[in-house]
């Protein structure tokens, strides 16, 4: 970055936090839990599937909606409404611009599938992105929550370790029936059912679609995640041949 380069951080972040600290260059700071944060959200409320906020900054305030739910996504606002701030947008269309915002085919598409509350992240999958994921199912209100979740490729030495995690923040989450897809994810499994939940570890995708269809009731919330190579949009494709249309 040239030097007079401005540098958006997130203030909750125990690793950034003190980077002002540490290096002469103009940082706007943003953050939900921070008090120092010159853009900080307040007041979050979710509910049917949005979120609600209002962003404080330099002793103003604006109100926020957004069409997703999920702390990670306030996160993703806040860090969008200092980049505007920073290029010198007004607030408004800003916030305009947040309120227009649609997730992309396979990142937190949350629909309705006979009854079920399907959501679905197959674009990628970390373990941090997991949690996340996690959370929002979580928050959902349904009575039964479902998590499909597969393979995390590309963690090298970390995989193990973060699908082990992953199932226990399945267990965190108050998840129901936990099904695990690949090879990576036997670990995921393994831990989610050491924490009580009943959880299933599939190798094939048939058996994947007969765990779906023994699992799934009307009313459930159901999460889909995994990295995109595994495939599991095109398994939600087949299932969802199955069930009634219109």
């Amino acid at each position: 970055m040239s030097g007079n380069a401005p540098l958006i951080l997130n203030a909750d972040d125990p690793r950034l936090a003190d980077v002002c600290n540490r290096i002469d260059r103009d940082i706007l700071y943003y953050g939900i839990d921070s008090g120092t944060a010159e853009v900080r959200a307040t007041e979050i409320d979710e509910a049917d599937g949005a979120t609600c906020f209002n962003v404080r900054y330099y002793g103003r305030t604006a109100s926020v909606r957004i069409p997703v739910i999920g702390r990670h996504n306030v996160y993703n606002a806040l860090a969008a409404f200092s980049v505007g701030l920073t290029a010198g947008m007004a607030p408004e269309d800003i916030v305009a611009g947040r309120r227009e915002y649609e997730p992309s085919a396979m990142r937190q598409k949350i629909g309705k599938k006979d009854g079920k509350t399907v959501n679905i992240h197959c674009y990628n999958a970390s373990p941090d992105s997991m949690k996340a994921a996690l959370s929002v199912l979580k928050a959902l209100p349904n009575a039964r929550k479902i998590a499909l979740l597969g393979d995390m490729l590309e963690l090298g030495g970390a995989s193990e370790e973060g699908h082990r995690h992953t199932g226990e923040w399945v267990a965190d989450a108050g998840v129901d029936a936990l099904i695990a897809y690949g090879p990576r994810s036997a670990a995921m499994a393994e831990a989610a059912k050491a924490r009580g939940v009943a959880a299933v570890h599939c190798q094939t995708a048939e058996e994947v679609l007969q765990y779906v269809r023994q699992f799934v009731r009307p009313g459930d919330a159901v999460l889909v995640k995994a990295s995109h190579s595994m495939g599991l949009e095109q398994l939600l494709q087949e299932y969802y041949k199955e069930l009634p249309q219109g």
